[in-house]
């Protein structure tokens, strides 16, 4: 009994190792981050205490923050949304130390992104001997582990993404349509659903999505001040675009194609179209979403796959997407390995092996930039560079033939194959009438 078991057993100690691995990584980021490096959070972090006294969210947070002379940072700016400031708000007034709200925040959002990745597991159906496997993998995965090191909001953006798919898909419009209005007064690249419930004629949950992300701004207007509020939208938007799109972090598609048009600190660009070039991306980028668009208004009410894709396009258009905003696209890597694992098991295999191994190369990349510190990548090392992005484009291009042409994940029946029937066999065809 134990032989027989035994490959079962085995797989199971590979899952829980695996698991295993990938809490204990996720840990030492996040304590590495919190006690030594820093992250985002810092930002939120610092505008919130520079809010506390009256001043500003958006000007030189070393002045009010000295987080940011202990970790060597002698400026610190603000590039994130008014709302988040309001999230951390609390926890600053209350007295927590950066040390501490960074560690309990960053675990907190592991153990929050562990269980949204098991019921999704559970809802697209992943046989249960893989899920553990898959969790493993999960919680290894660079946009995650991305996520964890810089204490972001891309798992929240998840859980609500994920929760207003839930909602819609019991037919609860409007606690969906909140959801979705709230993931995008967090960060606006959400938005693009709204084309999905438009044309998906779910009027009511739009009109849920765009309430709620009004009332959110409103509430920020009116706490943060009518200043902050607009630097934010006329100036640090359009700043941060110019300084980071060209990061090869960057993993948008709109992006980091723009600078291969045209000259940008960070990239060789591969031709001189400082006009044409962004014309060119973000009439391809149009044409993305008008093709799904088009495909989820034909269906009438569209399906979990029209959703998924439509985030997907969200997350690789948005000009500046870092590696950890992929980690909002983790649903759809699931969907994809259960429409593909209903198909051919073998496929299954070969897509989780394939998609694990360029999850990884961000690694390599991420270790190779701070060692070397290199102010720019040279066009050779572009594919290494930005393997991410090639698997994020991948996912998504995956996603469309899928979205477009159903039966490629259609199991395919197979002929009976007749058995060899002798005339003594009990088998054999009886030709007397029946009684």
């Amino acid at each position: 009994m134990l032989s027989k078991n035994l490959p079962r057993y085995l797989f199971l100690l590979f899952s829980l190792v695996l698991l295993a691995e990938g809490l204990a990584m996720n840990f030492g980021y996040i304590r590495g981050y919190a006690f030594g490096g820093g992250g985002d959070l810092g930002q939120d972090y610092c505008a919130a205490k520079a809010l506390l006294p009256g001043k500003s969210i958006y000007g030189d947070l070393s002045v009010v923050c000295d987080t940011a002379n202990q970790r060597n940072r002698p400026e610190l700016e603000n590039f994130h949304p008014p709302i988040t400031t309001l999230v951390l708000l609390p926890f600053v007034a209350a007295g927590i130390s950066i040390q501490s709200m960074f560690f309990l925040w960053g675990m907190a959002w592991v153990l929050v992104y562990t269980a949204v990745i098991h019921r999704a597991m559970s809802d697209f159906g992943i046989a249960p001997h893989l899920r553990w496997v898959l969790l493993g993998f999960a919680l290894l995965w660079f946009p995650h582990l991305s996520q964890s090191m810089n204490g972001q909001f891309s798992t929240a953006i998840l859980v609500l993404v994920f929760l207003g798919w839930s909602c819609l898909r019991e037919g609860r419009d409007g606690l969906g349509g909140v959801a979705l209005g709230a993931a995008t007064a967090i960060k606006l690249f959400p938005g693009l659903l709204g084309i999905y419930l438009l044309a998906t004629r779910r009027y009511r949950a739009l009109a849920a999505m765009v309430a709620a992300f009004v009332a959110m701004q409103a509430l920020a207007y009116f706490v943060v001040g009518h200043a902050d509020f607009l630097h934010f939208y006329t100036h640090v938007i359009q700043e941060d675009s110019r300084r980071y799109a060209s990061v090869w972090m960057n993993q948008s598609f709109t992006g980091t194609m723009v600078a291969l048009l045209r000259p940008n600190p960070h990239l060789q660009n591969l031709f001189h179209w400082p006009t044409l070039g962004p014309v060119l991306v973000y009439g391809a980028a149009l044409a993305f979403v008008a093709h799904a668009t088009n495909l989820t208004w034909r269906s009438h009410r569209g399906g979990e796959h029209h959703y998924w894709h439509f985030v997907a396009l969200a997350v690789i258009l948005c000009p500046v997407s870092w590696d950890h905003t992929v980690v909002v696209m983790a649903p759809l890597c699931l969907l994809l390995l259960a429409r593909f694992g209903s198909a051919n098991n073998q496929e299954l295999m070969f897509l989780v092996a394939g998609l694990t191994a360029l999850a990884q190369v961000d690694h390599l990349t991420y270790v190779r930039e701070v060692i070397e510190r290199a102010p720019k990548i040279p066009l050779g090392g572009l594919l290494l560079a930005k393997a991410q992005l090639w698997a994020t484009l991948g996912i998504t291009l995956i996603s469309a033939a899928l979205l477009s042409f159903p039966q490629l994940a259609q199991r395919k029946a197979r002929k009976p194959t007749p058995l060899p029937v002798s005339p003594d066999s009990e088998l054999s065809y009886d030709r007397s009438p029946a009684r």
